[in-house]
């Protein structure tokens, strides 16, 4: 258990409120600036309260639904103000959605109104629509509406999430969470009136609302992201505070960045190696968080020396638990699954009261009555000192051919290789049939040659966690948030192979018959075994019929060779026929006994 004290006197207040704030202090300020220019806190508060005018001409009230299919401009930043202060809930659609998804959303939320951006397209027949700046004739005359109050339980956005059904899911962020968050924010963060703060994510995805807070919450000014050439934004236009993904920051240059002072992190696990590439160059903040607990929940000013990636922390009012199955905190050290509790935590999902019952537990922890903390489905430790350390997914944990396996051990054990920049592992295929894959991608400049990687691994980990398949890739894909979108990952295979080579010499064609029989698939003397479809337990499986051909091969030979006529080159030199039909003993290496063969015959199914 871990909880941070609240701050001295008042917890903050909203996002609208803190503009409008600001506009009666420093009304000049630049509040966002974008390509053309800055809009300052006033004109800022008079677009807002002109939206609100509108907005609320077209039916907008306390407790209603308004989507927004926007881009990151300053009309999408008016208009969620105005949307808050009417007291209504935002819900943002990404426009790199499908139309189906949107209207899902839609039919999900039953908007009173749909703001449409320029250029998007959006069906008139699924809800009212409007297009910024589309003014009604009077709207000036319009009366401004008075500011909503709602409680502090009162819904301020509805978020998305990718569902286990494949549904979506939408989350009800409450108002007093997001008040929380901007007190949070100003503690944690101590950022001043002079910053100039990112906002590169989709309005969609819920980091921009951290974003927003950070520079609204401070008097700073937003700088939106409006294309990609987000080195060139970050200089021009002077940017202090920049909040990006792992995946992206993975490619940052940080030369010729001198006003930039702090790199925010969030949306996914931070690997050590992007933590290494800018934490001696900035101040770098692991940020964690789900949406179910309002955006970030603790927060790590990530070590220049050690560069090790812990979330730290919970911010003020959030509570981090790390608890074993029975839901008894575990010892310091000890693996457990983290749970949230404190003002972070969200209403649940929206029309999903069974899932948000096993998602959202009564807190046993907190002294406040009724109160509830959010199950994560995160693995965490706490480490020496207090801090979290996030050790990955409940439900991304593998078993392999009866053998558990955890994807993180086995991605950081690549991410070690100097010529790695990224690295994602996974299962692949259902079933019997799943094996492990790793996609990587090489750091700029660099030459990964997989032979080398595969022979690493070998070394480090056991047989069975060394992926059977790597894919490289050029860059991850990426979805809307930054993400990597495992969606567009390309499927392993062989890939676009030339025609096969066959065998050079006697040694040669012994091997390939050796895999085709194992494998089941077309064999040259310069396939590489993996990339064919072979695994730990196929090259153990491999390893064992060579051996009853009289074959001196071991597993880290077939790991630490690239093509089958190295293999050949490096093994058949020592083979010797059993000239009394009895299998001759390796000198070294792993060799494979009846119990071992027992066991892999009854893994694969078909006897050895």
């Amino acid at each position: 258990m871990l909880t941070t004290a609240a701050p001295a006197g008042t917890h903050g207040c909203g996002l609208a409120e803190s503009v409008q704030a600001w506009a009666g202090v420093t009304p000049d300020a630049p509040a966002v600036i974008t390509e053309s220019g800055h809009t300052s806190y006033a004109e800022l508060e008079a677009l807002t309260q002109r939206y609100m005018k509108e907005l609320h001409h077209r039916g907008v009230r306390e407790g209603a639904a308004v989507c927004m299919l926007m881009h990151r401009t300053v009309d999408w930043v008016a208009v969620e103000l105005a949307v808050l202060r009417l007291g209504a809930a935002c819900v943002p659609l990404d426009p790199q959605y499908p139309p189906a998804r949107h209207r899902l959303m839609v039919e999900d939320t039953a908007p009173v109104l749909v703001i449409v951006g320029e250029g998007m397209r959006f069906p008139t027949d699924a809800a009212p629509t409007m297009r910024p700046g589309a003014w009604s004739r009077d709207v000036d005359a319009l009366p401004l509406p008075p500011d909503a109050r709602p409680g502090a339980d009162g819904v301020a956005f509805v978020f998305y999430t990718s569902g286990s059904t494949g549904r979506p899911k939408g989350v009800l962020v409450r108002r007093g969470s997001v008040r929380n968050l901007l007190a949070a924010q100003r503690e944690a963060m101590a950022l001043t009136a002079e910053d100039r703060v990112s906002q590169a994510f989709s309005p969609s995805f819920d980091l921009s609302v951290w974003d927003l807070g950070l520079a609204f919450g401070a008097g700073a000014a937003s700088v939106l992201f409006d294309s990609d050439d987000v080195h060139r934004i970050l200089q021009e236009r002077h940017v202090t505070v920049f909040s990006s993904s792992p995946t992206s920051l993975a490619t940052l240059q940080p030369s010729g960045l001198t006003r930039l002072h702090t790199v925010v992190t969030g949306g996914e696990a931070c690997p050590e190696r992007v933590a290494r590439r800018i934490a001696p160059h900035f101040r770098f903040v692991n940020a964690y968080g789900p949406t179910e607990a309002t955006v970030i929940s603790t927060t790590h000013v990530i070590d220049p020396n050690s560069c090790r990636p812990l979330i730290g922390r919970p911010l003020s009012r959030t509570s981090a638990y790390v608890l074993g199955p029975d839901l008894r905190a575990v010892d310091d050290g000890e693996t457990g699954e983290l749970y949230l509790g404190g003002a972070g935590v969200a209403h649940g999902y929206w029309r999903r009261s069974a899932l948000t019952a096993d998602r959202f537990l009564p807190d046993p922890f907190a002294d406040e009555p009724g109160s509830r903390m959010y199950r994560t489905g995160d693995r965490a430790r706490r480490v020496p000192g207090g801090d979290v350390d996030y050790l990955g997914r409940v439900d991304h944990q593998l078993k392999i051919r009866g053998l558990r396996i955890e994807p993180g051990e086995v991605q950081t054990a690549i991410d070690r290789h100097p010529a790695v920049a990224q690295s994602l592992v996974m299962g692949w295929g259902e079933a019997e049939d799943q094996r492990l894959i790793a996609y990587v991608a090489a750091v700029p400049g660099g030459h990964l040659r997989l032979d080398d990687l595969r022979a690493r691994l070998a070394e480090e980990l056991p047989a069975y966690m060394v992926p059977g398949a790597f894919v490289v890739l050029d860059a991850f894909p990426q979805n809307p948030n930054g993400k990597v979108d495992r969606a567009k990952l390309p499927p392993p295979g062989a890939g676009d192979r030339a025609a096969l080579v066959p065998a050079g010499n006697a040694a040669e064609q012994t091997l390939i018959e050796l895999w085709r029989d194992v494998l089941k698939v077309p064999v040259g003397r310069e396939d590489n075994f993996f990339d064919l479809g072979g695994d730990s337990v196929a090259a153990a499986l491999l390893v064992a019929r060579a051996q009853r051909e009289g074959i001196h091969l071991t597993v880290q030979h077939v790991f630490g060779t690239a093509t089958l006529a190295e293999l050949a080159d490096r093994t058949m030199p020592l083979a010797k026929a059993p000239a009394n039909g009895r299998q001759p003993r390796p000198a070294g290496g792993t060799a494979i006994d009846e119990e071992t063969r027992r066991k892999l015959a009854m893994a694969m199914g078909r006897p050895l």
